[in-house]
């Protein structure tokens, strides 16, 4: 692959390895043409195509599945860039609020760019639920967005003549209830307080308002129900909007229909022309009672007003959104739709901390991960990232098989073949070379972890051979490559955005060796001795050609600390290596390249405590931060792990949500879904395992079940109690549980081994010196134990274990 390759710190702004520019192709010589009968001069297509050449894409590796999403983007911010300046006097979301008001720190400046994007508060809140394919959305201002994409429904007050639009609002507060993705929004309104409460059950969505007067005082309330051609992201447009009074519903284009609980005491309907349906109630303008009316850009907008009578001092309306026509269908109540997320998360671990926001996160983070769980695969994301990517899937199907809920993974991992090639290439978009090893380790976890794993593994075997094919016969040969070290790697490729640009990396190369020993782990356990032989022979040769190029890296940056690619300097990409270590434990976590790495990227890459990545996203990003916290964990360096993950728990919502990536300034989200899926599952995880974990030397990939690695010290004071319930690993089931009494700790653990006879290693890690005082389990068996500092070692069995430790005086 022939372009230019950025510099390496280090090296007096010279590229290690010299990249000759690739000669002008026939796709130049098209441009070039085109150009000219455009008149666009020799300059602009002379950038356009040196950015091409610095992009390092070539056509085998272009993913062509991101052009509808990256269209679908760029052409909303030239409509925003229109829309946003030209309605004066329309209301916007709150996103678009903030970034055009130059008094704020979000303010956007349009200036030349032509397009108008929201980037500075991507926040929001899914609602959806495992048994719908779309999770409706809630901004930080109770604005309600039903579909990726598309329009919403707002809730605005008119109190005493004077109109109140929440995006307006200085101070709004939102919670979830009970950490269910059941959103509360609540807005003072003078005398009364207003909480908008949106949720979802199967595919209806329901957002029900109620409006408490606090006082005695004959103060007039309208509540208005509005429909909006907007949503976070900016114009969603409708072109027809009809009021049935009949159905007591407002037909919003062919999308979708909108019920009343009651009749509406006006309806307002509007076109760009007859301005926004705000500006009408605003100055109680005349107005003709439309039942319908078809705006020919697609900025219809109505409302539904709500008179609160003055005798009454509460008001309650639902408005109930279903994707199609239908009647008969009552409402479903928010303690029957909680009742509705108990049997979801029916069978996964508990978790029970001493800090109520730890427990609430875990609860909401899980939910999140099973929301977006689709028929037979698993979104990112609710909105932005409502697509699949194998890279994401291995976290978020991780965090289910980990935690009980392996039969919402199985619908995903089952459904693999269907993204295979022919040629054994698992694609989910083209040259991201990791989603090979994604996959076939996403299938180990399941395989390992789930009670259907035998059958899993069964009825996937054909598929994982060819995906190991396809390892085989895409590592680099001699004859393809320019330069020797490149040899035995994956092809060049974009990969991961967070690494950067096209190239060659090390990403890709991990998770394929991890790939391939999972298979072997697979093989092993079901008796496919020659399909095991033969993973561990490629995994051999593989980790051969990778320390070689390893030992490449270090010569070119002067330092065990791995770059993102043979050819990459110490740069942010470099992030994408810590997979070696977390999660794919194949780089021994105490040794040389694992602390060189981290210390990298301590010194280098954070910003108030979390990662900040420069590459595209540009903002401190959640999973990555979450990703280097594991690492630390893995590392047995607790508070290092713990200080990282305080600053992530300080930068979730209100409604336990994280953006892909944060502002360093504002908090908002800046890049991707305002709600991540990869950034919940690495949260579940992190929880989970700060409690217990498995732990696989990469050499010799012995097995220890690693317990209380990452608890807090201040746990350990007198009276806590904490633990975890149901935790699946790879050898049974296990539950932990610690209380703290005058002068000691006790810890009970209770084991269900797939083998009852076996005895595991095990290994219990604590913030201070100990001695054990006592260890009894049912077996009756002696159990060898070994202390050394803040470390106890014994055989884990079959069954319940008591230990009881205290402080060393030491």
């Amino acid at each position: 692959m022939t372009r230019l390759q950025p510099p390496v710190p280090g090296m007096g702004g010279l590229s290690p390895i010299p990249h000759p520019v690739a000669p002008m192709n026939i796709t130049a010589v098209l441009i070039r043409r085109f150009a000219s009968l455009l008149k666009i001069p020799d300059e602009s297509v002379n950038m356009l195509l040196a950015a091409s050449d610095l992009s390092g894409l070539e056509r085998a590796s272009l993913p062509s599945e991101l052009i509808p999403l990256n269209s679908t983007q760029i052409s909303r911010g030239v409509l925003n860039y229109v829309v946003f300046q030209g309605l004066h006097g329309w209301v916007f979301p709150y996103s678009f609020v903030r970034q055009l008001n130059p008094d704020d720190l979000s303010f956007v400046p349009r200036a030349h760019l032509s397009v108008l994007m929201n980037v500075t508060h991507r926040n929001w809140t899914a609602i959806g639920n495992p048994e719908s394919d779309i999770e409706p959305i809630v901004d930080p201002r109770g604005l309600v967005t039903f579909a990726p994409n598309g329009w919403s429904l707002d809730f605005w007050f008119r109190v005493d003549g004077n109109m109140v639009f929440p995006s307006r609002v200085e101070h709004v507060s939102q919670r979830l209830v009970e950490g269910d993705p059941i959103v509360e929004t609540a807005v003072t309104l003078g005398h009364a307080e207003a909480t908008l409460i949106a949720y979802t059950a199967g595919r209806s969505t329901y957002c029900r308002v109620d409006v408490d007067r606090q006082s005695a005082a004959p103060v007039a309330i309208d509540l208005i129900v509005a429909v909006r051609p907007f949503n976070p992201e900016g114009p969603s447009l409708i072109h027809t909007l009809l009021y049935d009074p009949v159905e007591n519903a407002l037909h919003v284009g062919h999308s979708g229909i909108v019920h009343f609980s009651q009749m509406p005491g006006q309806v307002l309907l509007s076109t760009l022309e007859g301005g926004d349906v705000a500006q009408l109630l605003q100055r109680n303008a005349l107005h003709d009672d439309k039942t319908s009316v078809y705006c020919d850009v697609g900025l219809a907008t109505g409302a539904a007003v709500f008179p609160m009578r003055g005798e009454d001092s509460k008001m309650s309306i639902v408005a109930d959104f279903f994707p199609m026509k239908s009647t008969g269908r009552e409402v479903e109540s928010v303690a029957s739709v909680r009742k509705r997320w108990e049997d979801y998360r029916r069978g996964a671990m508990t978790l029970s901390t001493p800090d109520p926001l730890w427990n609430e996160l875990f609860r909401a983070s899980l939910s999140t991960v099973i929301q977006l769980v689709d028929k037979s695969s698993i979104a990112p994301g609710p909105f932005t990232y409502h697509q699949f990517w194998f890279r994401d899937a291995a976290v978020m199907l991780a965090s289910l098989d980990r935690t009980g809920c392996a039969h919402y993974a199985s619908r995903v991992v089952s459904a693999f073949p269907r993204w295979q090639e022919h040629s054994g290439f698992y694609r989910s978009q083209q040259g991201e070379w990791d989603a090979n090893g994604q996959a076939l380790w996403s299938i180990g976890e399941h395989v390992l972890h789930a009670e259907d794993g035998e059958e899993t593994f069964k009825k996937l075997l054909p598929s994982m051979r060819r995906g190991i094919t396809w390892i085989r016969r895409s590592r680099l040969k001699t004859d393809e490559v320019d330069q020797q070290v490149l040899t035995g790697l994956l092809p060049a490729g974009l990969s991961a955005e967070h690494l950067g640009l096209a190239d060659y990396y090390y990403w890709d190369d991990f998770w394929a060796l991890a790939g391939i020993r999972s298979f072997e782990r697979m093989c092993k356990r079901y008796h496919h001795e020659q399909d095991s032989e033969a993973a561990r022979l490629l995994a051999e040769l593989l980790q051969q050609d990778l320390e070689r190029a390893l030992q490449f890296s270090e010569r070119v940056v002067g330092r065990k600390a791995m770059p993102a690619g043979p050819l990459r300097g110490l740069d942010s990409g470099m992030i994408g290596s810590i997979a070696a270590l977390y999660p794919l434990q194949l780089l021994d976590p105490l040794g040389e390249r694992a602390s060189d790495s981290l210390e990298v990227i301590a010194s280098r890459f954070l910003r108030d405590g979390m990662f900040f990545q420069d590459f595209v996203h540009s903002g401190l990003n959640t999973y990555l931060s979450m990703q280097l916290a594991h690492a630390y964990l893995y590392r047995w360096e607790r508070e290092k792990f713990l200080e990282v993950f305080r600053r992530i728990v300080s930068r979730a919502s209100s409604t336990y949500a994280y953006p892909e990536a944060i502002h360093p300034t504002t908090g908002g989200g800046i890049m991707g879904d305002g709600h991540h899926g990869w950034a919940a599952a690495e949260m579940v995880l992190n929880l989970r395992e700060m409690f217990i974990y498995e732990r696989w030397d990469p050499l010799s990939r012995e097995h220890t079940v690693v317990m209380l690695a990452g608890i807090p010290a201040q746990w350990f004071e007198r009276n806590a109690k904490f633990g975890v319930t149901d935790v699946p690993l790879t050898i049974g089931r296990i539950s932990v549980s610690v209380a703290v009494k005058e002068g000691e700790i006790e810890v009970a653990i209770e084991a269900r081994l797939n083998s009852s006879s076996q005895a595991e290693r095990c290994m219990m890690r604590f913030p201070f010196g100990i001695a054990v005082l006592a260890m009894a389990g049912e077996s009756g068996r002696r159990r060898e134990q070994k202390i050394v500092e803040d470390q106890v070692a014994f055989e884990l069995c079959d069954g319940r274990t008591s230990i009881a430790v205290r402080r060393s005086v030491h």
